[in-house]
């Protein structure tokens, strides 16, 4: 059994300007009751979407397919964004959606907070 404890910061990421800090943790009580060791806990952007300064739309290499999802020529193992040409990993688990689409309007320095 490892020493990592819950709530341990994992490491610190930066994707175009927006800095993650990614915690040890369970995604569940289940996990911790049954005794898991933690995990990285990775932000979900389903629930809270997250872009970067020039408006891309940052994603998990496993979200869900979207209606704009055009598949790579050779899909990769896992389900989800990784298979789409539009995806650019930058980190282990996460990425940028360069679906034109999904952009927004660059954030202006009076907006950044938004």
């Amino acid at each position: 059994m490892s020493n990592i404890k819950d709530g341990a910061l994992y490491k610190t990421i930066e994707i175009g300007g927006t800095r993650f800090d990614i915690y040890y943790g369970f995604y569940n009580e289940r996990e911790k009751k049954l005794g898991y060791e933690p995990t990285p806990i990775y932000p979900d952007f389903d629930k809270n979407p997250s872009y970067t300064k020039n408006g891309m739309l940052i994603v998990a290499v496993y979200k869900d397919l979207c209606e704009h999802f055009k598949p790579l020529p050779q899909t990769i193992e896992l389900n989800g964004c990784v298979n789409c040409v539009y995806f650019d990993k930058k980190e282990e688990c996460i990425g940028l959606c360069k679906c034109p689409a999904k952009q927004r309007a660059k954030l202006t320095p009076e907006r950044q907070d938004e």
